[in-house]
């Protein structure tokens, strides 16, 4: 049987949305504090270094 394989891509992040679908409030606001204290090159490396699944919605919503 073939396995699913993930379909990868890269996307600029305009204005990024958290969801609570997988994460309760808590866990977003946590996030939310970690990532403002990092300075924008380790922002850029984080996000180099971590992919997420995530829905990719219209540009003008």
């Amino acid at each position: 049987m073939a396995r699913a394989r993930p379909q990868l891509i890269s996307a600029k992040l305009e204005k990024p949305y958290p969801t609570q679908v997988t994460v309760g409030l808590q866990e977003v606001d946590l996030k939310r504090t970690q990532w403002q204290k990092l300075k924008r090159k380790e922002r850029e490396a984080a996000l180099d270094n971590h992919w997420f699944p995530c829905v990719l919605g219209p540009i003008d919503a």
